[in-house]
């Protein structure tokens, strides 16, 4: 070695991403022993340079990929109530920020306000949404959430949410102004003692086995709204409900109605030979119109 020894440079820096640039970062150190703080369940490479009052030295060899060890993973991003109904609450949330690892499971524990049993689920890591339900009306409710790793459990996003901020007047049975093939409107009585977010309108035939909603963010004098992509010659169930931004009020009653089937219409009369007495009705109006002008050209020939 040329000039004076001063000692190591340890570099070090994570995988980069495609189209990323290298970012590294240096600790200094005079011993042939050093550590650094890793990102848990990260890929890293490394390099030592040896400097002197002259500058650094040519690089050593690069280490790596090397995987540090998992660790527990931050709080769960976006933890929320998206739905909530009497006795039941729709949950919702994404992926911690920071993994750490490979996520497990996650678990929820949730209890009534303000001293109220404490219960606690164990949720699949590829459920994102979880509907609780047995939950009592009118009342205040903590949750919270959290990741697993082999490390353990991480951090913990905790929410509360008021059960008795969700609508309870039950809205008015609709009623149908109109039936297509496939299409039916329907209109009901508005809410307006209430401040409302607006309305769903939920519909179902007896051979779909699942509820489907739509949600309807109009206040006006007289609410219609037309349900598009129904199937001919069918028999659909609607209901109605009052919707704020804390959640759903409870359904209104059932009303019925069947859509109009193209296969059930009258079809036109036939005579005696067989024909459609509209076809035949169009030619007799035809020949009438042939002898009409006939009987013109008649006329305007001089004689």
């Amino acid at each position: 070695m040329r000039g004076k020894f001063l000692g190591y440079k340890f570099l070090y820096w994570v995988e980069p991403l495609p189209n990323h640039p290298q970012v590294e970062q240096y600790k200094s150190t005079k011993s042939n022993e050093i550590q650094v703080k890793l990102a848990p369940y990260t890929n890293y490479y490394f390099q030592v340079i040896v400097f002197n009052s002259a500058g650094d030295g040519p690089t050593g060899e690069t280490i790596g990929p090397l995987r540090t060890p998992e660790g527990k993973p931050s709080k769960p991003s976006n933890f929320k109530v998206i739905e909530a109904v009497k006795e039941e609450a729709t949950l919702s949330w994404n992926e911690p920020l920071h993994k750490n690892g490979k996520i497990l499971n996650y678990r929820l524990k949730y209890r009534l306000l303000p001293y109220g049993r404490l219960y606690e689920k164990v949720i699949n890591i590829d459920e994102r949404i979880l509907i609780l339900k047995n939950l009592i009306s009118n009342a205040k409710y903590y949750f919270s959430l959290s990741a697993v790793t082999v490390a353990g459990i991480g951090e913990t996003e905790e929410i509360t949410f008021d059960f008795a901020k969700v609508p309870s007047v039950r809205a008015d049975k609709p009623s149908i102004a109109s039936i297509g093939y496939n299409a039916i409107v329907l209109t009901w009585t508005p809410i307006r003692h209430l401040n409302i977010s607006g309305y769903k309108v939920f519909y179902w035939s007896k051979d779909e086995s699942q509820i489907r909603a739509i949600a309807l963010w109009d206040r006006d004098e007289s609410i219609v709204s037309t349900i598009h992509g129904l199937q001919e010659d069918t028999t659909y169930n609607f209901q109605i409900a009052v919707v704020n931004k804390y959640g759903t009020g409870p359904k209104s009653e059932v009303v019925q109605a069947h859509t109009k089937s193209k296969f059930n219409e009258p079809s036109s009369a036939t005579t005696k030979d067989g024909k459609t007495k509209s076809s035949s009705s169009s030619r007799v109006a035809f020949n009438n119109y042939v002898l009409l002008l006939v009987i013109i050209t008649a006329l305007l020939v001089p004689r």
